[in-house]
């Protein structure tokens, strides 16, 4: 064992005041190497560092280090044969604890290093973690738990690397409390890439057991590194099983997880795993995670196994999950694993990409898949995300929902695309498997393409397999599926469902869809059908379904029916909040209105949204006398002005005829005197 290159704390308090400590290293062959510069041993142990630096320190095993290492260069071999290195761990190139705390204020940790070259992937207890600060309470013992303390503290270009896993570019800490406040981590990695190794976890920080308070939190070009068919987690932050980690006024920016191997790269700025996690205030921009041939998931953040995350006020730019040659997911937000939930509320999540160049692409903002998760967006918007597969299908443009539940209550998705040269295109915005439940209230999706350069091209706004979605005071409007290929078709400029459900009520409207495809085209269930719908069914499963529950939007009406009788569209015993309401069900195929519900004609008016005003074309009934309403779905009859009449049922005015009058306004023909009369009236 070798530990503390400088400084070496046994259950003692240690102060170090405007201190520089440079290029100390402690390096073995084999056991443990600890604290390039300091370790603090025993849970009595305290270090505090006040306007101190440390810089070029490594812990090493197996390995000479050199300094001033770029965190990308590996570090050269020891001549004793580091290759028969088999056990051992290598934490800390800066500083080391066991259980003590370390407090770090007004300090600078540079160019450090956690370094193990050898045979550890042969056992997976070894690792190297915390470029620059490991703290692990487990490694002496004690039931304690320690504190790590960053405050005004600079943490750069520091790496652990290893042939096993890696963890915490700049710090890891297990079984600690860590609170950190105004500290800049940059240019951090956790590399197994370079030494082909294992897992790569957290580029900037690893928690794992731990609590953390962190504010005024700056992450930048951190980079979990991974290959030799091995996972990347976490670009910048990665947490595990931690119970309560409250984050605040977080900035992430061009941090990634990266697997150049066979397996997934997760949460190009966090990697979340069966731990409660707060965020606020959060910005993360051009975040990636990039698999050669693994999946990719969650280019900002990736919540897995029983994850409880609430966040706020959260913003998600110019995010990307890439694969080469395999599936990508969620280009901004991943889920995936059980029992796991979601509230995001105040997000905005812009510009995100899901890619692929040989495989399918899911998800440009978003991606769930657990059957007994549920996700809860609300104020939420969803612009400019994309869904773009090279080879393969393209599913969502904005979100897919594979499994579980998806809730998005005040929130706006617009101008998102699901695009492909070599598959189907399916659901610009959304797109809803097997399983897959989705409710929008009070939301917008506009401004959504489904296209297929090759292929078919199902649903500008909302795909659906044989999910259910449920649409309440929702907009879908001004969408579209397109196909160039002769070989291709178009189906559903708002909504295709090849199974599943879709239920539209209090006020849902679809309206301005459309498709397009060449005249020429063959393929698909009718290549340029459904301007705003089409429902159809596989030979495996039962044609979708709409479904229109009354009330609608005031103004608007449908030929409803009361839902008392067990029918195919009345199936109250399957879905009972169907009984006893007035419903609507389009037949299946092609739906080519221009809107739906449909509007009043001119020269009717509704007064309310009771069913008797909803239910014909008459609505609330005509246009009383004495006024006009003059455009389609009017509410609130308009006036006939002085000198003009307005008969029943009138959609304008008209001028009283030549020599009468009608001075009040609000009258029918018969109001119209002549003027002689008229000027009688007026003088008495």
């Amino acid at each position: 064992m070798a530990e503390g290159g400088a400084l070496y704390i046994l259950d003692a308090t240690a102060v170090l005041d405007a201190c520089k400590i440079q290029a100390c290293t402690v390096s073995t062959i084999s056991g443990q190497a600890y604290g390039g510069a300091v370790s603090v041993r025993g849970a009595g142990g305290t270090l505090t560092l006040r306007g101190t630096i440390i810089t070029d320190c490594h812990a090493t095993m197996g390995a000479i280090a050199s300094t001033k290492t770029s965190p990308t260069v590996v570090h050269s071999i020891d001549p004793r044969s580091p290759s028969t290195v088999t056990r051992g761990t290598v934490t800390g190139g800066a500083i080391f604890a066991d259980g003590g705390s370390v407090i770090l204020g007004g300090s600078t940790v540079s160019d450090c290093t956690a370094v193990f070259i050898g045979d550890g992937a042969a056992q997976w207890l070894n690792y190297s973690a915390g470029g620059a600060i490991y703290c692990d309470t487990w490694v002496g013992g004690s039931d304690r738990m320690g504190m790590l303390c960053l405050i005004d503290t600079h943490i750069s270009a520091c790496r652990a690397a290893m042939k096993a896993t890696v963890m915490g570019g700049a710090l890891g800490a297990i079984q600690y409390s860590v609170i950190i406040s105004n500290t800049v981590i940059s240019g951090c990695v956790a590399d197994s890439a370079s030494l082909r190794t294992r897992s790569a976890i957290g580029g900037g920080i690893y928690l794992w057991n731990s609590t953390a308070r962190v504010r005024d939190l700056s992450i930048t070009n951190c980079t979990t590194l991974a290959s030799g068919g091995q996972t990347a987690f976490g670009g910048a932050i990665y947490i595990s099983i931690c119970w309560s980690v409250d984050m605040s006024r977080i900035a992430v920016l061009s941090c990634a997880a990266v697997s150049s191997g066979s397996r997934e790269a997760e949460g190009g700025a966090i990697r979340i795993s069966n731990s409660t996690v707060g965020l606020s205030d959060v910005n993360i921009t051009r975040c990636v995670t990039r698999s050669a041939s693994g999946y990719a998931r969650g280019g900002a953040i990736m919540g897995t196994h029983s994850t409880v995350l609430s966040a706020s006020g959260m913003i998600i730019d110019s995010c990307a999950a890439f694969s080469a040659t395999y599936h990508a997911f969620g280009g901004a937000v991943g889920f995936r694993g059980p029992t796991g939930r979601a509230d995001l509320r105040g997000v905005t999540m812009t510009n995100c990409t899901a890619s692929s160049t040989s495989q399918t692409a899911s998800g440009g903002a978003l991606y769930l898949f657990s059957e007994t998760s549920t996700v809860v967006l609300s104020s939420t918007t969803i612009e400019g995300c994309t869904a773009s597969a090279e080879r393969r299908d393209a599913y969502g443009g904005a979100i897919r929902v594979w499994a579980g539940s998806l809730e998005l209550s005040f929130a706006t998705i617009t101008n998102c695309t699901a695009i492909t040269e070599g598959g189907s295109a399916c659901g610009g915005a959304l797109y809803v498997h097997e399983g897959g439940n989705i409710t929008l209230t009070h939301a917008s999706v506009s401004n959504c393409l489904a296209r297929s350069t090759t292929n078919l091209a199902h649903g500008g706004a909302i795909y659906i397999w044989s999910g259910n979605v449920q649409l309440s005071d929702t907009t879908l409007e001004n969408s579209l599926a397109e196909s160039t290929s002769s070989a291709g078709g178009a189906g559903g400029g708002l909504i295709y469902a090849s199974g599943g459900r879709v239920t539209l009520t209090n006020g849902a409207r679809l309206r301005n869809g459309d498709v397009r495809a060449p005249a020429s085209a063959t393929a698909g269930d009718d290549p340029s059908g459904g301007r705003l719908a089409y429902l159809t069914g596989t030979s495996s499963l039962k044609a979708g379904s709409i479904t229109y529950i009354l009330p609608a939007e005031r103004g608007y009406w449908l030929p409803a029916t009361l839902c008392q009788k067990s029918t195919e569209a009345c199936d109250w015993q399957k879905w009972p909040n169907l009984r006893g309401r007035y419903i609507h069900s389009p037949p299946a195929g092609a739906i080519d209105f221009a809107e739906y519900p449909f509007a009043c004609p001119a020269g009717t008016y509704a007064k309310d949204t009771q069913t008797a005003s909803q239910v014909d074309s008459n609505c609330s009934g005509l246009c009383p006398a004495g006024h006009y309403c003059p455009s389609l779905a009017t509410t609130t009859p308009a006036l006939c002005s002085p000198g003009h009449y307005c008969e029943w049922g009138a959609s304008s005015e008209v001028m009283c005829p030549v020599g009468t009058y009608q001075p009040t306004g609000g009258g029918p023909l018969a109001s119209c005197a002549p003027l002689g009369t008229m000027r009688a009236q007026l003088a008495q």
